[in-house]
């Protein structure tokens, strides 16, 4: 499956631990962990944000197609944006079992004993994402990269079920990334005011320098 979408920035944890703080009711260790980003639709009108609806309607007729014989729906990978727009979540896993873990940047240094316990058995697994230019993007540079781009996403849609629970669990797992447009980069900020710059005429000029 693939998909234009515009990666949405405040409902975003694709940093490259998933901004893991440590262990909690959801992950109860970093291998848990799987690095995910909200994604919407591109633009509000036009081809691309029409395409964007097609989209969640085959990712919702595929979520229908996967359901266990009685098994309630459980956790879904749709969601929506502050706008009440449609999302859905998308997800990357960077820990499989058996990449040196030297210099993976963590979002707190006192998970790296644990992430180093891992060295031996796991592989890192770095996201697959090209910049415009088709250059790999940094670990360090997930954030500041893709937060609010456009990008090209392929995926792969993941159902599994949960005996304990009897729920269908779903996933839009990330395959390759390739951003077309970064996001918007403003290089003076909008709370600060700038005085108009006044031409002044040759004339006046001439004359300035003439009363000197």
């Amino acid at each position: 499956l693939a998909a234009i979408v515009c990666v949405d920035s405040k409902d975003f944890w694709l940093s490259a631990d998933g901004g893991y703080q440590g262990p909690n009711h959801i992950c109860k260790e970093i291998i848990d962990v799987k690095p995910s980003c909200a994604v919407g639709a591109p633009s509000t009108v036009g081809m691309l944000n029409n395409d964007f609806s097609s989209v969640v309607a085959n990712l919702c007729a595929l979520q229908d197609c996967c359901v266990m014989s009685r098994y309630s729906p459980g956790k879904s990978f749709f969601s929506a944006d502050a706008f009440s727009n449609p999302c859905f979540k998308v997800c990357h896993t960077f820990l499989e079992v058996h990449a040196s873990p030297t210099n993976w940047p963590l979002t707190k240094e006192k998970n790296w004993a644990e992430l180093l316990t891992l060295k031996t058995t796991h592989w890192l697994v770095p996201l697959a994402a090209m910049d415009v230019s088709g250059h790999q993007i940094s670990p360090y540079a997930y954030c500041h990269c893709l937060q609010d781009a456009i990008i090209k996403v392929h995926l792969m849609f993941s159902h599994w079920g949960i005996a304990r629970n009897k729920q269908d669990m779903y996933a839009a797992n990330i395959i390759f990334m390739h951003m077309l447009m970064p996001p918007c980069a403003f290089s003076v900020p909008a709370n600060k005011w700038i005085m108009p710059q006044t031409e002044v005429t040759t004339d006046l000029a001439a004359k300035r320098s003439r009363s000197v």
